[in-house]
């Protein structure tokens, strides 16, 4: 996933430094800026972001019960569906002997989960800053590489024109699709702040991201969102 990531990074920043090097600056110089601030930006908004998801993920068990109360109606026509399921459930369980020990899970809260995977994700940042720098940098010499793959004249243009097609196309429509998120992003914020819903910035972010997955983020995050409201 990480490495994924830094390709999709890479072909989305490639029109800003194409950018940067019209005006003459190095291609290793513009990736670095490029990169640099970027994941810069992705950082600081995750730890402005950490104490409004920490208050939602606090409030998250009263939310979940007035969702409850609210949909009681609706279980109470299930309800014949509910034992059911539940006895199948602990059919298939086995009671713990007596005497026996049963691990209890700790909950050490959400601040302790954070400092535990603090060290993992500050690696995959460095390894993801790291690689999209480098396919930054050495995209136009790993493109002439591919493109004299063939051994044909008609294979290196065919591949040619592939390698073109990338970098307008596909470069560009990640690009393209990144600023309309961030409009997203932007537009959902205000809306929710002017119904009065808590943590409106949060929610407009996770709508921005989220729009990148194809018909799942959509639909989750519009399902999560309508719950909450």
């Amino acid at each position: 996933a990480p490495t994924a990531l830094a390709i999709v990074l890479a072909l989305m920043l490639a029109p800003m430094a194409r950018a940067l090097e019209h005006i003459r600056v190095p291609s290793g110089v513009a990736a670095v800026v490029i990169v640099v601030a970027t994941v810069s930006v992705l950082v600081f908004a995750g730890l402005k972001f950490a104490p409004s998801i920490a208050d939602a993920v606090k409030h998250g068990p009263a939310v979940l019960q007035s969702v409850e109360a609210k949909l009681q109606p609706l279980r109470k026509q299930i309800a014949a569906v509910e034992s059911a399921s539940r006895q199948i459930a602990h059919a298939g369980q086995a009671a713990p002997a007596r005497g026996a020990i049963v691990p209890v899970m700790e909950d050490n809260g959400v601040l302790y989960s954070l400092a535990s995977t603090a060290p993992g994700v500050l690696a995959k940042i460095v390894y993801v800053t790291v690689l999209t720098i480098f396919l930054l940098s050495t995209r136009r010499r790993y493109t002439n590489q591919i493109i004299l793959l063939p051994r044909t004249v008609v294979g290196r243009l065919r591949m040619a024109r592939i390698c073109r097609d990338v970098k307008s196309r596909v470069s560009g429509y990640l690009f393209t699709l990144a600023m309309i998120n961030v409009g997203l992003a932007v537009v959902t914020t205000i809306a929710f702040r002017i119904a009065g819903i808590p943590h409106g910035i949060l929610w407009g972010v996770a709508y921005g991201f989220l729009n990148f997955v194809p018909i799942i983020g959509p639909t989750a995050i519009i399902l999560s969102s309508a719950l909450y409201g």
